[in-house]
């Protein structure tokens, strides 16, 4: 069984195809989930920059939480998944701040970021609802 596991997470996706698109972040989250019910350790199986970053994002002082944050938005730009990881945290810092960056490094392609339609900026945009971010979910789930 770990031999399954450590061949699921060797045949992630490299950091040069990182996904743009929400029906690519869905399929990225599915495929994560996936590999972390089946991990017997789900925290020992990160590695350890992202396993140091998510765990300072529950620190008690706001400094630090705040230096693992922009620490974990400069490291996740190359490799996100391990913020999926992050949002299944038992602690709901760890959960929002994961969820924040995610919603941070995948703005919407329709309107570039604003929540504007591009052709009627009064309207919200169609592609996300208005939520300027590819990412679905809301920084509270």
């Amino acid at each position: 069984m770990g031999a399954i596991v450590a061949m699921c997470l060797l045949g992630q996706s490299s950091a040069a195809d990182v996904p743009r698109d929400r029906t690519d972040l869905e399929f990225a989250r599915g495929v994560e989930e996936f590999v972390m019910a089946s991990a017997p350790d789900p925290v020992r199986a990160m590695p350890e920059p992202f396993r140091g970053l998510i765990a300072g994002l529950g620190d008690p002082s706001w400094l630090r939480r705040d230096a693992a944050t922009s620490g974990l938005r400069e490291a996740a730009a190359s490799d996100p998944r391990w913020l999926f990881w992050g949002r299944h945290d038992p602690d709901p810092e760890v959960r929002l701040r994961c969820n924040a960056v995610l919603r941070r490094l995948y703005p919407c392609w329709g309107c570039r970021g604003t929540g504007r339609s591009r052709n009627w900026d009064a309207w919200p945009c169609w592609d996300c609802d208005g939520t300027a971010t590819a990412w679905p979910y809301s920084m509270w789930d």
